[in-house]
This record gives C-alpha cells, sequence and structure tokens, in this order.
C-alpha cells in the first residue's frame, strides 16, 4: 500500500473515534442532569408540603383538676408558663384561642392529661408520676404539651370535639328587644256635674213706681249642668206671693240661665243671668180678680217678661263623686207686663180715691238662701 494511503486510513480512523466519543459524552451529561433535576423538584414539592403552618399562641387555659391539689397545680403552672393566663372553671369564654385542660390521678403512678381547645382539637397524655409530685409533673406536662401544640409539633388525637359544658360561663342571653312604646294615655277628661238647688227668699221692690219696699217671699228649685271649665247652663221654677189688705198676688216664675261657676278649694261662686216669664195671679177677699189693664182691656192672668242676674257665693263639701253645697243668694230682677209697663194693684179708699196696694214687676232685688247637690254624670272606673 503507499504510504500516503495508509496516513489517510489512520486520520480518518481517529477522527471517527473522537466524534464518537463526543456523542456518548454529550448523551451522558443530558441523561445526568435529568436524573438529577427530578428528585430535586420532588424534594422541593414535599418540603412545601410539609411546611407547618404559623403558629396560633394558646393564651388561656382552663385548668380542671379532679384528685390533684388545684392550688398546687396552678402555682406550678404560673412558675413555668408566667406569660400564660390560667383560670379556674365556670369562668366567662375566652377570647382567641383558649384550651381546657383536664388533669386527673389514674393511680398512684399515673396522671392523666386531657388538652381540648376551643377550635375543637383534642390531645390525650399519659405521664408516669408518683403522687408527692404529680402537681409538679402534671403542670410541665400540660406547658410542654402546649408549647408542642402552638409550634404544631403534635398531631390531634380528635377532631371537632365540643368544650365540656361546665369549663365557661354559659353564654348571656341577647337582651330581648325593647318593646314599642305604649301609645300615650290621654288623662281621663272629667265628667259634668249636676246640681239640683233649692232656695227661698224675700223680694224687695226698688222705687219707681210705688208702693216699693216688701214686696212678697217664696222660693223655687233649679237645675244646673256644670262643666269641668266652670260653665253653668240651667233653669228653674220659683213661686212666691204678697198679700196687702184685701188683694193677694200669686206669682209664678220660669227661668233660663247661664254662667260660671269659680271653685278656690271649699269656695264657690255662682255667676248666672238669664231671662224669665212670670205668671201673676190675683186674688180679692179670696176669690180670682179680673184684672183691667190700662189699655182697657181685662184678664185673669197678668204675664211679666224680664230677665235677673244672680250672684251665690256658697261652702262646697265634696264626698267622692257628690258634693253639699250651700250659701246665701242675691238676685236682680226685672220684669214688665208683655203690654208694657209695670203692673199695680189699686184699691177703693173710703173717700172713693183709688190706692195703690200692690206692685208686680219693676227692680226688685231678692236675698234669700240656697241648698244644693251635686253629683258627677259619669263613672271613670
Amino acid at each position: 500500500m503507499p504510504v500516503v494511503s495508509r496516513v489517510r486510513a489512520r486520520w480518518c480512523a481517529v477522527a471517527l473515534a473522537v466524534l464518537t466519543c463526543g456523542l456518548v459524552g454529550g448523551a451522558t451529561r443530558r441523561a445526568s442532569a435529568q436524573v438529577g433535576s427530578g428528585p430535586a423538584s420532588a424534594s422541593a414539592t414535599s418540603d412545601a408540603d410539609e411546611a407547618p403552618s404559623s403558629p396560633r399562641p394558646v393564651e388561656a387555659v382552663i385548668v380542671s383538676t379532679e384528685d390533684l391539689m388545684r392550688d398546687d397545680v396552678l402555682e406550678a403552672l404560673s412558675l413555668r408558663a408566667p406569660s400564660r393566663m390560667f383560670l379556674a372553671p365556670g369562668v366567662a369564654r375566652p377570647p382567641g384561642l383558649f384550651a381546657v385542660a383536664e388533669l386527673r390521678q389514674i393511680d398512684d403512678e399515673q396522671i392523666g392529661v386531657v388538652v381540648i381547645l376551643s377550635d375543637g382539637r383534642l390531645y390525650r397524655r399519659t405521664i408516669d408520676a408518683a403522687q408527692d409530685v404529680a402537681p409538679r409533673v402534671a403542670a410541665s406536662a400540660l406547658e410542654q404539651l402546649l408549647a408542642g401544640i402552638e409550634e404544631d409539633r403534635f398531631v390531634p388525637d380528635e377532631r371537632d370535639v365540643p368544650l365540656p359544658a361546665e369549663a365557661t360561663a354559659p353564654e348571656p342571653e341577647p337582651d330581648p328587644p325593647e318593646p314599642d312604646p305604649p301609645p300615650p294615655v290621654l288623662p281621663a277628661m272629667p265628667w259634668p256635674q249636676m246640681g239640683i238647688v233649692g232656695h227661698g227668699g224675700i223680694w224687695i221692690g226698688v222705687p219707681p213706681p210705688e208702693p216699693a219696699g216688701f214686696a212678697g217671699g217664696g222660693g223655687g228649685v233649679d237645675f244646673f249642668v256644670r262643666w269641668p271649665k266652670g260653665l253653668l247652663v240651667g233653669g228653674g221654677l220659683s213661686f212666691g206671693g204678697h198679700q196687702r189688705q184685701d188683694a193677694a198676688a200669686l206669682r209664678l216664675s220660669a227661668t233660663l240661665q247661664a254662667g260660671y261657676g269659680l271653685r278656690r278649694g271649699a269656695f264657690e261662686l255662682l255667676m248666672l243671668a238669664g231671662p224669665l216669664a212670670e205668671p201673676v195671679f190675683v186674688r180679692r177677699n179670696g176669690a180670682p180678680e179680673v184684672l183691667t189693664f190700662p189699655d182697657g182691656s181685662t184678664r185673669s192672668i197678668a204675664l211679666g217678661l224680664g230677665g235677673q242676674l244672680t250672684l251665690a257665693p256658697g261652702y262646697r263639701k265634696e264626698l267622692g263623686d257628690r258634693a253639699f253645697r250651700v250659701g246665701p243668694r242675691i238676685q236682680v230682677r226685672g220684669t214688665g207686663l208683655a203690654s208694657g209697663g209695670v203692673a199695680r194693684l189699686n184699691t177703693a179708699a173710703a173717700d172713693g180715691t183709688r190706692e195703690a196696694v200692690l206692685r208686680v214687676g219693676g227692680l226688685e232685688t231678692v236675698v234669700g238662701i240656697e241648698v244644693g247637690g251635686w253629683f258627677t254624670l259619669g263613672d271613670d272606673r
């Protein structure tokens, strides 16, 4: 073989060997990279899944001890965890995350520790401890368990466990809603009162005309209704008469009255005014007299029309819904004949002259006394 051919053959073999080594090395490096990246990703994912959640501190612990000395346990806990609040059962529900711890002596050599969190997680532990050191051992075991719970190092033995009913005081019931205010009650309006008043007195004629002075006497009865503000409305009937020489006059009066009743304690003043009508009957020597009027007409009855003003101060005594009243009565009356003028009864004298012996009407004053009873027209009971 020529020399040149042999040299070329050697160089081709060397180049082929280098190319083969390169391809194998590249594949090996790629395979190594893929194998190395798989476990790293899995490790990262596993670390993320197992990362603990942020710790939640147990701010308060309600400690229940059955067979252990409560004071000794609480003293040991306060020394081991001075920043934590330890409470006796029956307190108000603490804020935030809290725990109920039940510590009891199982037997002479063992202590049971149960912790129930307010979110429903439950943890149980059994600790070996003699009775003489049981409070301190129980306190240490409880504090270590609480610390591990806060750091999320322990898996709960149970979940969704309710707290013991006696651990916390019952939640206060919400205040009942305020009832709607009752509708305003208006004060009851007082009822009107009715009065029945009997009265009597004498009539005094005021001149002119003659004859003036004593004009007779009589009495009567009035009926009134009085409203709470003092308004008075009523009416009455009265009768009276006067005799002089052989002539006698009988007077009947019918009145309508309105006014005001002023009350101050037991004192009451009635002030009334109104019209009146007064028929007059005349008898002479016991027989009815026919009256001759100035216009020449004759009648058996003379009708007087007019009005009256009454003032009656009195004492009033309340008797429940009734009252008794007594006092003087003063009236001023003015009447005249329906045909006009004032009627006078004349009689013939021995010398033939005529003398007026009686007067009916004109201006008169009546002075007397009255007694009355009042009662309420309704019942508020």
